[in-house]
């Protein structure tokens, strides 16, 4: 049974902190008044006032001081009169009025975390010496003052281990069981790392007790096997797998059995006895009796209870040997095992320099070394598998190079997927040229084509004459050479290799519904979204292979639908509908919850990251926020806080939706973490290594420092992105490099550098441009509308009425003829400039129209109105007619005032001023 360990007060450190772990969850405001003195007088006479019957006279007067010095944040004093009130009423046996304060004292105003702690640790120092109905009496009036609370969590953990351990003398087993198996204490930063190894380990103890074996490997994936390899930890290495024996054994898996019972073997405490590891060794021999597989992955394994069965006593029972030896019933990733293999003789020095020789020219390199790694990973395993008594390795290098061949053996199964349409293409190349000279004619292309085509694009007005010189020209060189068929578009080939892949795999299996073709078709939905950037492909396999899984499995939840319905909503997030992609999200979300029984599961938390970005990108950052800090609080329980790419991801994601509305410190907070942790993952970062997600979380810091009126802070991370971006996608990715150029422009424009920002704007919207024809492209509309607000600024008129002309093609390319809001603002800010530019008859057209679509859009009083209301009085007192510009200026100041109050605001004064201009020019001096 896992041993409770008896309840101490934790090591005291500065006077405002309770645990240093916690952080600021636990740091109570420093004090502005010292009452020590005064709290040490008033404890000395209360103990008298109490012996002569005053209790209550006595407890009046503490909690009078104690509201004055938890007022003045003193914690040492208000804990020291907190803790003296409770322990007059648990003297005097007053156990109504203790309860009563346990729980009151904790709620008062301001109370300080320092006061609430102690007194909780003096109650629970109590508990032993109590009757059984007291103990448990207070053990629930001390969870109801503890629930909730972050700095007293391991506390509530410990109260409700004791109460689990009553239960369970009771023989409530199930009860015991519930109680504790809630308690998440892998996310408790407070706990020592040992007292919650043995937590969890209890939490094992009593599901299984009560025979529910789901939840128990629900609860042994919160202890990482590493940690229990240290020196402190052999005792509950020990309880761990005798735990997960029992489990193993009711799935019947024997040959994890095997690996549970190996693995105590290999503990240096049993290694130490030789009954123990005699008895190991025999339990782990009849492990391996039924299992069925064992010999088909590694024939080796008859061995070692054969004739190596000596040399592993031998390293058993020597005391100079602290290595572990390999299990050798694990399989060997990327290697077949389908023939035992003999032990070579090599040593460490042939290992190393071990590199076969290109045997055949003709392969291609990469499929050389390819060979070359699988060769070598062949030799090392073979080595660390069929070690004998005369082999030059040592057990510890032998570990250490089993490691390396394991990550060797990865690296090269991920190669041979990745070479595989390489070799299809090499062969189809070699195919071709053997055929070429046989079938190969000259080809002369058309020459009246091919000049028209060298005309296709120029704005240049060439006559006849030279058009008939070029032709001709173009015709006699196209007569002197060869010209070669069309060369295929490598993604185009690339397309065309995966869905000859996908067709042979359906003639492979018939044209019935088949898991592999679901599978398929999945994997193709991946390719194209992914690599291709094909939506709509992408999305035509994906509901193919979510109707074929829906058919498989009758409609009912499995978790291959989950996982389509996952990827579905991705591809509609990345393709930009996200009413649909959040619809697939919450379905597959609702279905993997099921699956898992509401317990964290990767798989949860990461339709909750992508449910949180879906929901950000809709406007809905409060929705957002929940899905993310849910995917949060999930990811950190299942890494037990450790550092993890899919924690500093939703750290990331966190970050942008904080910003956007509004919280900059937090966003600052979790954008640095985020970077943080991912430098931290990189163990070949030392600071001068260029990364896209390093890049991406710089400009969202940029970003952050703009918006919080940092300029010179948002310049440095923006540039600092600017260059990392330029360094990791130089040409082939320039959205990226643009969109961070826009931002720095908008920096300098903020900043008062308005050339610098111009020449910014100006090269990201080329940028932009240069990816492709984009008629509808809402961020080069975002940019032309800078631009020209940019240009108008500093009295590039003409310029700026260049822009806000295509940024209102955009707008009604991207929202159609209809009225919309972007398309008034764009006409209202070009009817400004070309009002200043002296064109007053059409500005008054372009701000009628903003007038109008704003009017149909916005019923009543409203901001944009009254600007282009303003607008339009102003162009009236420039055309003279200063009636009917006196006319929209009133309602213009009516609406401000209406909208902003008779109070002073800039709108309301730039208005009273024009119209004073406007009737001191009408000689209306009144």
């Amino acid at each position: 049974m896992v041993s409770f360990r008896s309840i101490q007060p934790p090591k005291r450190f500065k006077a405002d902190t309770l645990n240093p772990l916690l952080g600021s969850l636990a740091k109570d405001p420093k004090a502005t008044e010292d009452f020590s003195k005064e709290v040490e007088e008033l404890l000395s006479r209360v103990d008298t006032m109490a012996t002569a019957g005053r209790l209550e006279e006595a407890v009046e007067q503490l909690l009078g001081l104690e509201k004055k010095t938890r007022q003045a944040s003193d914690g040492i004093s208000t804990s020291k009169l907190v803790c003296k009130i409770c322990k007059l009423y648990f003297e005097a046996k007053e156990w109504t009025k203790l309860k009563e304060h346990i729980i009151t004292l904790p709620k008062k105003r301001g109370q300080l975390k320092r006061s609430t702690t102690d007194m909780v640790h003096l109650a629970m120092s109590w508990l032993d010496g109590l009757d059984k109905e007291k103990r448990l009496d207070l053990i629930n009036t001390l969870n109801e003052v503890t629930e909730g609370k972050i700095f007293v969590e391991v506390e509530k953990a410990r109260l409700t281990q004791m109460l689990a351990k009553m239960k369970e003398s009771e023989g409530k087993i199930d009860e015991a069981a519930s109680l504790v198996q809630e308690v998440q204490v892998e996310s408790f930063g407070a706990m020592e790392r040992r007292e919650k190894t043995e937590y969890i380990l209890n939490q094992m103890r009593l599901v299984l007790a009560k025979k529910d074996f789901v939840r128990t490997q629900i609860i042994s994936k919160k202890i990482n096997p590493k940690l229990l390899e240290s020196e402190d930890f052999q005792d509950l290495k020990i309880q761990y797998y005798e735990f997960m024996i029992r489990y193993w054994l009711h799935e019947k898996k024997f040959l994890d059995v095997a690996k549970c019972v190996f693995a105590i073997f290999n503990t240096a405490s049993v290694k130490a006895e030789e009954p123990k590891w005699k008895e190991a060794l025999t339990a782990r021999a009849l492990s391996l009796n039924p299992s069925k597989n064992v010999h088909e992955r590694d024939p080796s394994a008859t061995k070692v209870f054969g004739a190596e069965r000596p040399s592993l006593a031998m390293a058993a029972s020597s005391s100079s040997s602290s290595s572990s030896i390999r299990d050798p019933t694990e399989a060997s990733p990327g290697v077949s095992q389908s023939t035992p293999r003999k032990a070579v003789s090599w040593g460490t020095a042939e290992v190393r320099e071990y590199d076969p020789p290109e045997r055949n020219q003709s392969w291609p390199r990469s499929e050389t070394r390819l060979r070359a790694i699988a060769e070598r990973f062949a030799a090392i395993r073979d080595l660390a598998t069929c070690q004998t008594e005369g082999a030059e390795l040592k057990a510890e290098q032998v570990s250490k190079m089993w490691k390396d061949a394991c990550a060797i053996g990865d690296l090269a199964t991920e190669i041979q997927a990745l070479l595989q349409a390489a070799r299809k293409e090499n062969n189809a190349l070699s195919v071709q040229d053997r055929q070429e000279p046989a079938r190969t004619k000259p080809i002369v292309e058309d020459a009246n084509l091919k000049a028209q085509k060298s005309l296709e694009g120029s704005s240049l007005s060439i006559d006849s004459r030279q058009k008939e010189k070029n032709q001709s020209n173009t015709a006699a060189a196209a007569q002197s050479k060869v010209v070669s068929p069309p060369v295929e578009d490598p993604i185009t080939r690339a397309k065309r290799q995966w869905e000859e892949w996908l067709q042979r795999k359906r003639s492979s299996l018939g044209d019935k519904d088949h898991p592999e073709i679901a599978e398929a078709l999945l994997e193709m939905g991946q390719m194209m979204s992914r690599v291709f950037g094909d939506f709509v492909k992408a999305k035509h396999y994906l509901i193919e292979s979510l109707q074929m899984s829906r058919s498989l499995h009758q409609n009912h939840d499995h978790s291959d639908i989950a996982k389509i319905l996952h990827q579905f909503g991705i591809v509609s997030l990345q393709a930009g509908d996200l009413e649909q992609a959040k619809q697939q999200l919450e379905e597959s979300m609702r279905m993997t919850r099921s699956l898992h029984q509401n317990q964290d599961h990767s798989d949860i938390a990461e339709v909750l990251h992508q449910l949180g970005v879906a929901s950000r990108q809709a406007g809905d950052l409060e929705q957002a926020k929940q899905y993310l800090e849910e995917s949060l609080q999930m990811s950190r329980s299942l890494h037990q806080n450790q550092d993890h790419s899919d924690i500093a991801e939703v750290l990331h994601q966190l970050g942008v939706a904080s910003r956007q509305a509004g919280d900059l410190e937090q966003a600052k907070q979790q954008l640095e973490e985020s970077m943080r942790m991912t430098r931290s993952l990189d163990q070949d970062y030392h600071g001068h290594q260029d990364r896209s997600d390093i890049a991406e979380m710089l400009h969202q810091l940029g970003l952050v420092s703009r918006e919080a009126g940092d300029f010179k802070q948002a310049k440095q991370h923006l540039k600092e992105a600017l260059r990392m971006k330029r360094c990791v996608y130089g040409k082939t990715n320039n959205l990226q490099i643009a969109t961070t150029l826009k931002e720095l422009g908008l920096v300098n424009r903020d900043d008062g550098f308005l050339p610098e920002a111009s020449q910014q704007l100006e090269e990201s919207l080329k940028l932009k441009l240069s990816v492709g024809p984009r008629s509808s492209d809402p961020d080069i509309a975002a940019i032309l509308n800078d631009l020209g607000s940019l240009n108008g600024e500093i009295g590039n008129l003409k310029r700026a009425k260049e822009c806000f002309k295509q940024c209102y093609r955009q707008q009604v390319s991207l929202h159609g003829n209809g009225d919309h809001p972007g398309i008034a603002v764009t006409l209202h800010k070009l009817g400004v400039v070309t009002r200043r530019s002296g064109n007053l008859k059409q500005a008054q057209a372009q701000l009628e129209e903003s007038l109008r679509i704003q009017r149909s859009l916005h019923k009543g009083d409203h901001p944009g109105i009254a600007g282009t209301l303003h607008e339009l009085g102003v162009l009236f007192g420039d055309a003279k007619d200063f009636e009917k510009a006196k006319q929209q200026l009133e309602e213009s100041l009516r609406m401000n005032r209406s909208l902003h109050g008779d109070g002073d605001h800039p709108d309301i004064a730039a208005t009273l001023r024009q119209l004073a201009t406007v009737s001191r020019l009408a000689g209306d001096l009144n």
